[in-house]
């Protein structure tokens, strides 16, 4: 759901799909619950959403999205603020603080909010990550595949972030 200044009802975000040019690099498809006419803001021809998508407001006129190994950070409308490219696969992505954590299956990266640069990264091909769903902390999971045991962290605004097994 994103919240929109000066509107009743939240809108919804039904999904993603690749935009028209490189200054809405993104197209959302939004329901408008605050529309009498049309809810659906989609015409039905956009190309189909990857696997992974995650689209999540980090504040009043800012999204987080992540699409295709990349983690962009739009307007609402989809106009981009800011760009940034990962190797792997990311499965999911969070703000803490002033910066964005990113993780896939064996590892995660820390980098600057709004800047590309690398801050932190772990790689453990022994272990797996999940960040788990939460509306206010951020908990990331790390497990080794042989266990069922599994170490849980909670992330806060640090300048690094430190795992121990």
């Amino acid at each position: 759901m994103v919240l929109v200044p000066h509107q009743e009802y939240p809108m919804v975000c039904t999904g993603v799909s690749p935009g028209a040019c490189p200054l809405l690099p993104l197209s959302l498809h939004y329901i408008n619950l605050n529309s009498n006419t049309s809810w659906f803001t989609d015409t039905g021809l956009e190309r189909p959403c990857p696997d992974v998508v995650q689209v999540k407001q980090i504040d009043s006129s800012s999204l987080l999205v992540l699409f295709n190994k990349c983690v962009y950070t739009l307007g609402l409308e989809g106009e981009l603020k800011s760009q940034s490219g990962f190797s792997e696969d990311m499965e999911s992505v969070v703000c803490v603080g002033e910066s964005l954590v990113a993780v896939w299956s064996h590892g995660w990266q820390r980098r600057r909010l709004h800047f590309p640069e690398l801050l932190q990264e772990v790689t453990d091909h022994n272990k797996t990550f999940c960040l788990l769903p939460s509306d206010r902390l951020v908990l990331l999971q790390t497990r080794k595949p042989d266990q069922h045991l599994v170490n849980l962290y909670l992330l806060e605004e640090a300048e690094h972030l430190i795992l121990r097994p």
